[in-house]
């Protein structure tokens, strides 16, 4: 477990300290620790967590083009003439 600051988290991760605020507000990454306003976050857990969410949304987008595919939609049925 390697514990960093917001900032090395976003530095680590490539995003703004801005995004690192909104990904902790809406779940997707949590403190560590937090002791007398010292916020600390497991980089390796933060990591996981951010690819999982990646890969569920993959798996969301796949299972909706396949369902869309069944019904006959998609991009090209909207196009034919």
């Amino acid at each position: 477990m390697k514990l960093v600051s917001r900032r090395e988290l976003a530095e680590a991760l490539g995003i703004s300290l801005r995004a690192t605020y909104d990904m902790e507000y809406s779940g997707a990454i949590r403190r560590a620790v937090s002791e007398g306003g010292i916020v600390r976050f497991d980089l390796d857990e933060c990591r996981r967590r951010l690819q999982a969410r990646a890969n569920a949304g993959r798996k969301r987008k796949s299972k909706a083009l396949l369902a869309l595919a069944e019904l006959g939609g998609g991009v090209h049925a909207t196009h034919r003439t």
